[in-house]
């Protein structure tokens, strides 16, 4: 049920607003679930709408995880809402972190040079 309730907002992105997200995590403790599927979701809707304690979960999530399935939404979502350098910079920070299909997979979600990713995986 969390998870049909996070994909309909989701869904309804363009509705959300900081102090919704803020009465849902108040009343949920969304951020700190420590369920992937919900972060899955709900993480990328906080950082769409630059809800300020995504920031700090997300940032720990992608250096914890990492399947591309939950990295994905992350990244998509900071490149969506114009954060790309932050994106960049969490991507950065967890090279030596991630798998190397990760570390392809999140640069072309990135619209990193993929030829210069290349180069620092061999």
């Amino acid at each position: 049920m969390k998870v049909i309730f996070y994909e309909t907002l989701a869904a309804n992105q363009a509705d959300m607003t900081i102090e919704l997200l803020t009465q849902i995590d108040a009343d949920y403790n969304t951020t700190q679930d420590p369920d992937p599927e919900v972060k899955q979701r709900w993480l990328p809707i906080g950082l769409k709408t630059m809800y300020t304690p995504s920031y700090d979960a997300a940032q720990t999530w992608v250096s914890s995880m990492g399947r591309c399935k939950y990295l994905t939404p992350v990244y998509s979502a900071l490149e969506d809402s114009g954060q790309h350098d932050l994106g960049v910079t969490w991507y950065n920070e967890n090279l030596d972190f991630y798998h190397p299909v990760a570390i392809s997979t999140e640069a072309r979600v990135l619209n990193l040079d993929t030829d210069a990713v290349k180069s620092f995986m061999q």
